[in-house]
């Protein structure tokens, strides 16, 4: 399970709460911070806040502090269906087309490869409205840690 910690901002319907959660570096604990590009990254953006709609019982009160979870197959499976099922389709398109028009015909491999990846991205926006309220790819407070002792609202 992915664990992040957040303060529950206010209710966002059928069961749910906003809670917002503040991206932290990935790089810490790593010696070569100074020499590294994901650092730098990471501190040009670092800071920014996310706001994410949770599963929640009630009780949940804005202004406390939660521990959210998210499980680890929900996350696999997301990202694959994002980068990996278009991406395939470009390819799959791409070589399809130059299958059925010869290694000279560039352009039916292009027109193809876009077609691939329209349809990859089609099966992934089916694939997101089909899990959207499905609860094992939802977040969930795990645990409730308290109240927040200042909320700072700058952006």
């Amino acid at each position: 399970m992915i664990v992040e910690r957040g303060t529950v901002i206010g209710p966002a319907g059928a069961g749910r709460v906003w809670v917002e959660t503040r991206r932290r570096g990935v790089c810490g604990a790593c010696e070569a911070r100074s020499g590294c590009g994901i650092h730098l990254l990471g501190e040009a953006g670092g800071g920014r806040r996310n706001r994410v709609a949770v599963l929640a019982e009630a009780g949940c009160e804005p202004g406390e502090v939660v521990e959210l979870g998210l499980r680890e197959h929900a996350l696999l499976l997301g990202s694959a269906m994002v980068y990996l099922v278009p991406l395939c389709g470009l390819f799959a398109g791409a070589v399809l087309a130059l299958a059925a028009f010869g290694p000279a015909a560039e352009g039916a491999a292009l027109v193809g490869g876009l077609l691939g990846l329209a349809l990859g991205l089609a099966h992934t926006r089916r694939f997101a409205r089909r899990i959207a309220r499905d609860p094992r790819f939802q977040p969930v407070i795990l645990r409730h840690a308290g109240v927040a002792a200042s909320r700072d609202r700058r952006d």
